[in-house]
């Protein structure tokens, strides 16, 4: 098992903080007991740079793991993703440059999250206040295309990885081909 941590307490003044208690923590004795992984390029989460973490396995190679962390603090804010061959034992840093740094520009918020396509561990999404895509585990990241800002939920047809449903705060946007376009709805109401 896997979990990410966070600072639960945010109020209407401020903006989410980052604080030790953001992190990783794994189980591999179904949560009895938990144990925070360290080693590799997996930052010291007690230093209390980080705020928002998503997580995500690839489920056709469930040794692969990605993380898309939110470094609030410090010379270099803005998202991080790292990754895990061999179930979370060790991370390398994928990216931490303007690949994805810009997607949380300010903060993480619920809606800092990655997905793996189901079918291959080298195709990541990162969703935040932007969206950007790797088909080549984070050498090269290309901004994709949705109707609004802040991507909240990602779903990845697992039998079809071109078929992709995305939601943002402007609706549903879907893709057939991967996101070489996409198409948003107009005849459902939805919004946030």
């Amino acid at each position: 098992l896997y979990a990410t941590t966070a600072e639960r307490l945010r109020y209407r003044w401020n903006d989410p903080k980052p604080g030790p208690q953001a992190g990783l923590i794994q189980s591999t004795d179904g949560g009895e007991t938990w144990w925070r992984p360290v080693g590799g390029d997996l930052p010291d989460f007690t230093a209390g740079e980080y705020e928002r973490i998503g997580i995500d396995i690839c489920r056709g190679n469930p040794k692969t793991l990605y993380l898309a962390l939110h470094r609030a603090k410090g010379r270099r804010r803005g998202a991080e993703v790292f990754r895990s061959n061999d179930r979370g034992k060790s991370w390398k840093m994928v990216d931490g440059r303007n690949g994805v740094r810009r997607v949380f520009p300010t903060f993480g918020w619920f809606f800092g999250q990655l997905r793996v396509d189901p079918n291959d561990a080298d195709t990541v999404f990162v969703l935040g206040q932007s969206f950007v895509g790797t088909k080549d585990g984070g050498k090269t990241w290309r901004r994709l295309r949705g109707t609004h800002v802040d991507f909240h939920a990602m779903w990845i047809n697992p039998k079809d990885s071109k078929h992709v449903l995305v939601g943002n705060d402007g609706g549903l946007v879907i893709a057939h081909d991967g996101f070489e376009s996409c198409d948003a709805p107009r005849n459902i109401p939805m919004g946030q």
